[in-house]
């Protein structure tokens, strides 16, 4: 399910979940891989990345680049 334009990092966050369907080993490799690439701890961003449009086109590339497009 793609996430919709406009969405914040819960959004996102919440898409990879319902993508890998409970796997939590593969959610926490994928957000340690995002984290690296972008710099935002998906599963506990800042308060400013949340719904920062810039980053979460980053972190939607990320996660595209990594297999795993929203």
């Amino acid at each position: 399910m793609p996430v919709a334009a406009g969405a914040d990092l819960v959004d996102v966050l919440t898409g990879l979940e319902r993508r890998l369907g409970g796997h939590g080993a593969a959610l926490a490799t994928i957000c340690t891989r995002v984290a690296l690439r972008t710099g935002v701890d998906l599963r506990s961003p800042r308060p400013e990345q949340v719904a920062d449009a810039a980053v979460v086109r980053s972190v939607l590339a990320a996660l595209s680049d990594l297999g795993f497009p929203l």
